[in-house]
């Protein structure tokens, strides 16, 4: 039987703020529903990086991670 690439994923995504040393901090973890796996993540950066990773593993021969990975805002259409 012939596999096909993932082209969809699933992630639960749970984050919580904490303080520290006086500046909030971004906490929680990525879970990808068809593998099971969790990463954990410290900051936004960490979690973009993340699902970056996740969709960018499916994708490297379209063209890698997406443009916008790490960005805050969406890009003009």
């Amino acid at each position: 039987m012939p596999t096909e690439k993932q082209t969809q994923h699933t992630l639960v995504i749970r984050l919580w703020r904490e303080e520290g040393n006086g500046t909030p901090v971004w906490r929680g973890f990525v879970t990808e529903i068809q593998t099971g796996e969790t990463k954990y993540f410290q900051s936004l950066t960490n979690l973009a990086e993340l699902i970056a990773r996740v969709v960018g593993a499916a994708s490297m021969e379209g063209g890698g991670a997406p443009q916008n990975a790490g960005n805050d805002q969406p890009s003009n259409p």
